[in-house]
């Protein structure tokens, strides 16, 4: 059996940070924890072109309305020194006539690529979490952490450690995400709910069975496979093969079927598993 390979993860934003410890199977993956993590907020459009109120308004007027104005056949590129040079000087502009300070050259790379800035401070800290929790794994010596800590350091000094619990249904470390149909269900009807239940993975999405084989692919093999989309499930599916695998388990009530289904997708980092279960 391959043992536990344990992961510390830590990370900083300005004067925020975090440490935790992932134990594979254990405890809680990135994925069951992707809501601690919101994506970043931008800037209502009315704001930006009427009441810019603050450098970072300058920045992103420049880029968002100047430049689609004044370089409509062009595609903005942080990367690019001389795109950034274009924004900062007409973003200076806009901030002289609007009475605003803080627009710097290095200002405006950071609000267009999206940069926070790192404060040596809670970079130590953190790297110092992180460094004694890997000391506690190699010696033992006292129990670890369990399993979050978050430090904020922005008004004195915070920090606190919470247990999180896995997600049941995480679509990355969980047995399968659980999905419900009736037995006379097509494979056409399954694919169909995955792109509407996962919209931020599922696009063009392939489905397999581990005993079954290919049911639906993308590609070259699309020709193939697409009769089985207007195949009820079951019939794709024998009995006799998840039940050789394991998958045919039935539910508490003894009435459901359980075929286990693997989804895959140009968008998805990692294959999804699907637990179906027919009644």
């Amino acid at each position: 059996r391959e043992p536990i390979k344990p992961m510390v993860d830590g990370g900083t934003e300005g004067f925020k940070g975090h440490a935790r410890v992932i134990y594979p199977g254990i405890t809680p993956c990135f994925e069951c924890t992707r809501w601690l993590f919101p994506p970043q907020k931008g800037f209502p459009l009315c704001t930006i072109a009427e009441t810019p109120r603050c450098a970072a308004h300058c920045v992103e007027y420049a880029r968002l309305i100047q430049w689609g104005k004044e370089r409509p056949n062009e595609t903005f590129d942080g990367d690019v020194q001389e795109h950034v040079a274009w924004v900062y000087e007409r973003a200076k502009i806009r901030a002289e006539a609007h009475e605003i300070e803080g627009v710097t050259y290095r200002h405006t790379l950071g609000v267009v690529k999206n940069i926070i800035p790192a404060i040596p401070s809670t970079n130590a800290i953190v790297a110092a979490a992180c460094a004694l929790e890997v000391f506690k794994m190699v010696t033992m010596a006292v129990k670890g952490m369990n399993n979050f800590m978050m430090y904020n350091g922005r008004e004195g000094v915070y920090t606190h450690t919470v247990a999180y619990e896995k997600d049941d249904e995480c679509p990355a470390c969980s047995p399968g995400v659980r999905v419900e149909f009736s037995r006379d269900v097509a494979l056409g009807d399954v694919v169909d709910a995955c792109v509407k239940k996962f919209p931020n993975q599922c696009e063009k999405p392939s489905v397999s069975s581990a005993t079954a084989g290919h049911l639906y692919m993308r590609g070259v093999f699309e020709e193939e496979t697409r009769a089985n989309l207007g195949k009820k499930l079951v019939d794709l599916v024998p009995d006799d093969a998840d039940d050789d695998a394991g998958a045919g388990t039935a539910a508490e009530d003894g009435t459901a079927r359980r075929i286990d289904l693997e989804v895959n997708d140009k968008k998805m980092k990692r294959s999804l598993r699907l637990r179906v279960f027919l009644k």
